[in-house]
């Protein structure tokens, strides 16, 4: 049995806690929030204690810019950080880490292609209206990260940037990212503007699936981490995952930023 503590009593640190009291091979041993209140309240549903303690994994729900600080007390033994593994490449590289595991449970969540060498093109659309969390990382690390680094395992393929777009009262609100790999390209399109949430994944012109099955990406993803825990191979993010698909973040943050200062040039007609 695994036992498993939790710092994050947020929405994600919720999901986690619930997986992983619901997962045959782990036991929530402890949960914890720098708000007391959260932790008691999800500790009590599920009868675990309250406070960090002693565990095989160390799951890591909490904002984005405490990944390296909270991940980094637990680095002797299995840790999981949600994504994005840290806010930029230089704080992530910190937490480069053997038993260290990045939480892109995005790719738990959709088919296998059975030739990806074979793609030619993707199309992905994601929208997640801003509902108060996240909110210390711009659009492309809280949800084109997700898209960045489906992509990356459709294909097995390194990719370059070929252009951003920035829509929306600031360019962050919403993206549209191009990339292109040896043979083939995709549009990224990600959004936290208010409006429906959607999530799709075109690929050669086909729709893709969900993946199928009682299991939900996070029972998916803690099978995986219990895996590679286990001496075993699974599909669970590594660190050189997490850091690649944050250099593609950076560089889609450095366009804008060119972007914007083009736009601002003295003399240039708006």
């Amino acid at each position: 049995m695994i036992h498993v503590g939790i710092v994050g009593a947020g929405a994600m640190g919720r999901l986690h806690a619930r997986t992983v009291a619901a997962f045959a091979g782990t036991q929530l041993v402890w949960v914890d929030d720098v708000h007391p209140e959260r932790a008691t309240a999800l500790a009590s549903v599920h009868g675990c204690g309250v406070g960090q303690g002693a565990a095989d994994l160390v799951v890591v729900a909490t904002p984005a810019s405490t990944h390296v600080d909270v991940a980094g007390r637990h680095l002797g033994g299995w840790v999981l950080v949600e994504k994005p593994l840290a806010p930029t490449v230089e704080q992530a590289r910190r937490l480069a880490h053997p038993r260290v595991l990045v939480g892109h449970s995005e790719r738990f969540a959709w088919a296998d292609i059975e030739d990806p060498h074979s793609v030619r093109i993707i199309t992905i659309s994601r929208s997640s209206p801003y509902a108060g969390r996240g909110g210390d990382v711009d659009v492309a690390a809280d949800l084109l990260v997700h898209d960045l680094d489906l992509v990356r395992l459709l294909v097995g393929r390194p990719l370059d940037l070929t252009g951003v777009v920035g829509h929306g009262a600031s360019p962050e609100d919403a993206l549209a990212v191009g990339v292109r790999w040896d043979g083939g390209e995709a549009e990224l399109r990600a959004s936290r503007r208010p409006g429906p949430a959607e999530r799709s994944i075109v690929v050669d012109g086909v729709p893709l699936g969900r993946r199928d099955g009682p299991e939900d990406p996070l029972t998916r993803q803690l099978r995986a981490v219990v895996e590679r825990m286990e001496g075993r191979s699974s599909a669970v993010a590594t660190p050189d995952d997490g850091l690649v698909t944050l250099a593609l973040v950076e560089r889609v943050r450095a366009a804008l930023l060119r972007s914007r200062a083009s736009r601002d040039l003295p003399g240039r007609p708006t």
